[in-house]
């Protein structure tokens, strides 16, 4: 992980109360440390109001809502999750790597408050809830590789 996240990650987890190993591995798990990430998930769901948020920042409907189905940045933030978090701003702005971290800490702690524990968080952060079947996530595979790029980190 560059060095220059480094102090942007420190800030957040001291702020919201994580272990800054977890949100490191997410961070390499999601985007291999590169700030400019992007995906595109047609199939999110999760749109905010996005008639307001274009004619508020005066553009189109269409262009809101490509970006809310996007991720963005180190902690790959979808663009609906940080308005429903109270990000106003461009959605571009998400790559900005203190904007990008703040808001992947507050829905990682938002996770870790619900679910209280770190596995069940990882997977709800990347799916949306933790689901079990059996004593296994539907999304094992992922919060496995998160936990072994955390035990690598030590």
């Amino acid at each position: 992980m560059e060095g220059n996240y480094l102090k942007d990650v420190e800030i957040e987890c001291s702020r919201q109360g994580l272990e800054i190993s977890y949100v490191k591995a997410l961070i390499l798990k999601e985007s291999s440390g590169n700030p400019w990430a992007t995906r595109y998930e047609p199939g999110w769901r999760y749109l905010e109001q996005p008639p307001y948020w274009a004619r508020h920042l005066g553009q189109t409907e269409e262009t809101e809502i490509i970006q809310q189905k996007c991720s963005f940045g180190l902690m790959q933030v979808m663009g609906g999750t940080a308005r429903h978090l109270g990000f106003a701003g461009l959605l571009s702005s998400l790559y900005v790597p203190s904007t990008n971290v703040h808001f992947g800490c507050r829905l990682l702690a938002q996770k870790l408050r619900k679910y209280g524990d770190y596995p069940s968080a990882l997977a709800a952060y990347n799916a949306g809830t933790a689901v079990r079947i059996g004593n296994r996530f539907t999304n094992q595979d992922y919060v496995d590789g998160v936990l072994r790029l955390r035990a690598n980190l030590k």
